[in-house]
């Protein structure tokens, strides 16, 4: 993934971070999988963990989720 910015914990991710993870080339899927496992790694309680929700939602309208 190459985000213009290191995500530190789960409130680093917001809209611009979301619309540039998922308008990534023609394979956003690794691209949100790698995003996905970041933010399981630096989420800390009480510091943005509901953003996790927000990459659920756009996933649920992808078109190449199978």
């Amino acid at each position: 993934m190459t985000l213009s910015r290191d995500i530190r914990s789960c409130d680093d991710v917001d809209d611009g971070l979301l619309d540039e993870v998922f308008a990534a080339c023609e394979t956003p899927r690794e691209d949100v999988v790698r995003l996905i496992e970041r933010m399981a790694r630096v989420a800390q309680p009480g510091k943005g963990a509901h953003r996790i929700f927000q990459v659920l939602a756009r996933l649920a309208q992808c078109a190449w989720l199978d």
